[in-house]
């Protein structure tokens, strides 16, 4: 079941329903890692295919080397294995460009010219012969991701479709990657595409969503407030968290003494140091190594500590904040209300990049850390 999220549900569901009667357009689903996007894309697409409507959906991938159009070709590839390729007039003189897109139509080896509006065109022509009377739900995931070419298309599509059956659904992280953000905030101010930005889920959600997860009409009262403190609000990582508690031999009776709180909080799940450590590879030397001291001061930060930790100038560090930044790891302090000060975005991000230390390397970050903050902040209370 889908949990917390029937106003955001509501708003996507009127925007397929708008397409269905001829008026199409843009839906940006715009979030953070492990928010939900792509749970309520694909309920808006389970719903969709069960209205008989046409479904189509690919992904965007951070690749070293751009191929252009994948996202949108695995799309269109995916809903012709299973559908007659569409004939219209309107296609014929354009089928030589519609070959990365059909692959019945592929003739020779090279991809359109980057940027040729004739393949846009081109584009748009299939989608709505693709759609015909039925209607087409065309789904673009981690658009943030995408090649050049891809985010023209959509661009592109957004006007010309907007006469259309042809739904199209973007899921977003914002601010990842410059051009992505800049075609998607064109789109939504000039009221091309309209975005729906997923929040974490309130306290009440996420008991709702634990309990239906593990099929329990009450929860012990640890392994809530578990959930709370360390998932804090991402649907992803409740999931990921529950998984760990069952596999370290949780119960879900209430009732049952609880002696595992330590060991499930202990285990961060693969599937986020994976996604932390994608985040990390994105920096350089300098950035990797401002991230561990950070780490090591705290889930927030003061970041002018930094530069003696690690002996990076204090541009630089400023440098490797702001990469720090883009890709999602830490906040500045806009986001946390704190003068000078940076946070990890998320607590178990802070401890992801504390685990892939080792305890040496560890131990002498944390040596260092205490030396400068003794040196930079005396008469601080306590041991």
């Amino acid at each position: 079941m889908l949990v917390g999220r029937e106003a955001e549900m509501e708003t996507v569901e009127s925007h397929v329903a708008a397409a269905l009667a001829g008026r199409g357009g843009v839906v940006v689903l715009s979030g953070e890692a492990g928010v939900g996007k792509s749970r309520l894309a694909r309920e808006v697409m389970d719903r969709a295919a069960g209205s008989n409507m046409v479904v189509a959906s690919g992904r965007a991938v951070p690749d070293a080397v751009e191929v252009p159009f994948r996202a949108l070709a695995e799309a269109t590839h995916a809903v012709l294995r299973d559908h007659p390729v569409p004939s219209s007039p309107d296609l014929e003189p354009l089928r030589a460009r519609l070959g990365p897109f059909v692959p019945q139509w592929a003739r020779g080896p090279a991809p359109p010219a980057e940027g040729e509006v004739v393949v846009f065109e081109a584009i748009v022509r299939l989608l709505r012969a693709i759609a015909s009377d039925r209607g087409l739900l065309l789904v673009i995931e981690d658009v943030h991701w995408a090649d050049q070419d891809t985010l023209a298309a959509v661009e592109y599509a957004a006007d010309a479709l907007s006469a259309s059956r042809v739904c199209w659904i973007c899921t977003e992280r914002p601010h990842m990657t410059r051009s992505a953000t800049d075609v998607m905030s064109r789109l939504t101010s000039s009221r091309l595409a309209h975005r729906v930005e997923l929040e974490r889920l309130g306290s009440d959600d996420v008991r709702a969503m634990a309990r239906l997860a593990l099929g329990a009409e009450t929860l012990a009262a640890p392994l809530v407030d578990l959930l709370q403190r360390r998932a804090e609000g991402l649907p992803f990582l409740v999931e990921e968290l529950l998984s760990a508690y069952l596999a370290a031999g949780g119960s879900v009776s209430a009732s049952a003494e609880w002696r595992l709180a330590r060991r499930v909080a202990d285990t961060l799940p693969s599937s986020f140091h994976e996604l932390v450590a994608t985040r990390l590879r994105a920096l350089d030397t300098d950035a990797r190594r401002i991230v561990r001291a950070g780490a090591i001061l705290g889930r927030t930060f003061d970041w002018r500590l930094l530069a003696p930790i690690t002996g990076v100038l204090a541009d630089r560090v400023l440098d490797a904040l702001r990469m720090a930044v883009t890709e999602q790891v830490v906040i500045s302090s806009d986001g946390i209300g704190e003068d000078d000060a940076f946070s990890f975005r998320h607590a178990l991000v802070r401890e992801a990049v504390l685990a892939e230390l080792l305890p040496p390397e560890r131990a002498e970050l944390a040596l260092t850390a205490a030396e400068v903050i003794e040196d930079n902040r005396p008469g601080l209370p306590g041991a």
